[in-house]
């Protein structure tokens, strides 16, 4: 189950969904929910958030699921490469997950 932040383009969350994922994505939601918000929204449905926003690095503490955080360029035309990134990276145990141009970090 993925939480998507509103900053993240909506190609990953049709491109997560058509792949058959619980999916939800913070536009869909409410427009300018705090980053608590979206905290407590994770922890209540057990969601993993998918995020551009390095804030989620320091308030991870208090995340119960984890949060992958993507630190790349994010090219439409390659929306189908980062969403196999993701796929990969879901199962990787941590709390925080940082996807880099070359190389994936686990905090």
């Amino acid at each position: 189950m993925i939480l998507i932040d509103e900053n993240v383009p909506k190609s990953v969350y049709t491109e997560l969904k058509r792949r058959g994922y619980d999916v939800k994505h913070v536009i869909f939601i409410k427009r300018g929910l705090k980053d608590k918000e979206i905290i407590d929204l994770a922890n209540i449905e057990g969601r993993i958030i998918i995020t551009l926003d390095e804030d989620f690095v320091h308030l991870s503490r208090f995340l119960k699921t984890k949060v992958i955080l993507i630190r790349k360029k994010i090219e439409k035309r390659r929306i189908d490469s980062l969403v196999d990134t993701l796929e990969r990276v879901f199962n990787i145990e941590g709390k925080v997950i940082i996807i880099r141009e070359a190389f994936i970090e686990v905090l």
